[in-house]
C-alpha cells in the first residue's frame, strides 16, 4: 500500500471533475482498501495452513509480477511540465528555503515533523544489552 500511495494521491484527483466525484472516489478507494486488507489476512492464514509459509511468498511474488505487467501497459500523460521549462532543482530548493524562512507556521510544522522522524528512528533502534549483565 505504501508504494502505491503517491500514485493514488496523484491519479484520483486527475480523474475527478467535481469535488463530489473526488469524495466518492476517495470513499470507494478506502472501502476497497479496507476490504482488501481483511481479505488478505484471511487468505494468508488459509494459505499458510494449507501450503506453508513459503507459499505466501510465492503467491505474493506472482501477484507482484502480474501487477507490474498490468501497469506496464498503462500510458498516462505527464503531469509535470517538460524538463526544458522546469526550474532548476537548486532554484526550487532555494525558493523552498526562502519560503520556510518567511513562514513561522511552516517552520514550526517542519520542526515538529523532523522531531517526529527523529523519535521514530531512535525508537526503532533495538535495545543494546550490556554483555556483562546477567538475568537473575
Amino acid at each position: 500500500m505504501t508504494t502505491a500511495r503517491p500514485a493514488q494521491s496523484t491519479l484520483i484527483p486527475s480523474v475527478s471533475v467535481t469535488p463530489d466525484q473526488l469524495t466518492a472516489a476517495n470513499v470507494a478507494v478506502s472501502w476497497a482498501e479496507a476490504a482488501g486488507i481483511a481479505a488478505a489476512g484471511l487468505l494468508t492464514g488459509a494459505l499458510i495452513s494449507v501450503a506453508g509459509i513459503a507459499s505466501v511468498f510465492a503467491v505474493c511474488a506472482g501477484l507482484g509480477l502480474a501487477a507490474a505487467l498490468l501497469v506496464a501497459r498503462l500510458r498516462v500523460p505527464p503531469l509535470a511540465s517538460s524538463p526544458e521549462r522546469a526550474p532548476a532543482v537548486l532554484a526550487g530548493l532555494g525558493a523552498s528555503i526562502r519560503l520556510t524562512a518567511r513562514q513561522p507556521r511552516l517552520r514550526l510544522m517542519l520542526a515538529l515533523l523532523t522531531a517526529e522522524a527523529a523519535v521514530v528512528v531512535v525508537g526503532a533502534r533495538p535495545a543494546v544489552r550490556d554483555p556483562g549483565h546477567q538475568r537473575a
